[in-house]
């Protein structure tokens, strides 16, 4: 769903921060 592609996205961000 698009809600999970958003979280994961957000997680990647996190993750390269």
């Amino acid at each position: 769903m698009l809600s999970n592609a958003i979280l994961m996205v957000l997680f990647l961000l996190i993750v390269v921060m």
